[in-house]
């Protein structure tokens, strides 16, 4: 019996996403396989694509998150951004929350530099994805995020310092 990933009739897609399950339940996970997300936070996400208007909202059972966006001195002027959005907040986010949990530290250095983050996160470091990444991490940098479970309310204060 043919693997779906020889199939030619499959998207490349849905083989390179079996291919990643495969690898997954190939052996048991490594320190630096593991990963962790707030529960909160696994429930609601961030936003995948840009949000327009003064703040994000969502709601899922008990679950909330409402996102805004924020300002950051770049150059010595006061920059507004937007709401972070796409894949590089969520990576960065959890690499953020792992991070933490493992070194129970409250310093986190996601890096040395822009290329090591993106290796870190086993990404290609090609020029687009530096300037996506620097974007998204500045949006994640300045926002203000409330996390909800019913009737309390957390606002984690993100970076206190933000150096790219």
């Amino acid at each position: 019996m043919k693997k779906i990933t020889e199939c030619n009739n499959v998207s490349k897609q849905i083989k390179n996403f079996v291919a990643a399950a495969d690898e997954i339940h190939s052996g048991p996970p490594t320190p630096t396989d593991v990963g962790f997300y707030h529960r909160i936070v696994c429930q609601v996400s961030l936003p995948r694509s840009q949000v327009d208007g003064a703040f994000f909202a969502r709601k899922i059972g008990r679950a909330s998150i409402i996102i805004q966006p924020g300002t950051l001195v770049i150059d010595g002027n006061p920059t507004q951004q937007i709401i972070p959005y796409s894949v590089f907040p969520r990576l960065v986010f959890a690499r953020m929350m792992t991070y933490t949990i493992k070194t129970r530290s409250c310093e986190i250095s996601l890096a040395r530099n822009p290329a090591d983050l993106l290796r870190s996160l086993e990404l290609s470091a090609e020029v687009r994805r530096y300037r996506t990444l620097y974007k998204q991490t500045a949006t994640l940098a300045a926002c203000s995020i409330r996390l909800g479970w019913g009737h309390t309310t957390i606002t984690p204060s993100i970076f206190e310092e933000f150096m790219i």
